[in-house]
């Protein structure tokens, strides 16, 4: 299994908006459609239209869980969760912040799909966090 915590200066709701909205997403991460209803398609899109990967929302529980199938179509599917929590450590009046834990289960650890996973997780959440704190994602080359 795959898993990153992040911490991001954000509210939960604003948090969840960017993880859901679709114009959100296409800023920080690429061109990812879906309405985010339970049963619901995802997929994301390259430049040209192709899809990347695809699956089905499983969970939208907002602001808290937010699971779905991810299929490349080369190897078997695994399962991505976002689950958004308040910080087990204090936090100085004033400020909110999130700690936003990714999982993604069910890649054997041996696949290329695991190996570009693993990798690619931290640059997405890491534009995430800095599109939310500062309005302005990372410049990744792959970012459509």
């Amino acid at each position: 299994m795959i898993e990153h915590v992040i911490y991001i200066a954000t509210t939960p709701d604003r948090l969840w908006e960017a993880l859901t909205n679709n114009a959100d997403l296409k800023e920080y991460w690429g061109d990812i459609q879906s309405t985010w209803a339970a049963g619901s398609g995802i997929a994301e899109l390259d430049a040209a239209g192709k899809r990347l990967w695809q699956g089905d929302v499983l969970r939208n529980e907002p602001p808290r869980i937010l699971a779905y199938t991810f299929d490349t179509g080369d190897e078997i599917a695994s399962e991505i969760t976002f689950e958004l929590r308040a910080p087990d450590t204090l936090v100085q009046p004033g400020n909110s912040i999130v700690c936003l834990t990714l999982s993604q289960a069910g890649l054997p650890e041996n696949s290329s799909t695991y190996n570009a996973c693993k990798h690619a997780w931290p640059e997405i959440l890491s534009s995430l966090k800095t599109y939310l704190e500062t309005g302005r994602p990372l410049g990744f080359l792959w970012k459509n």
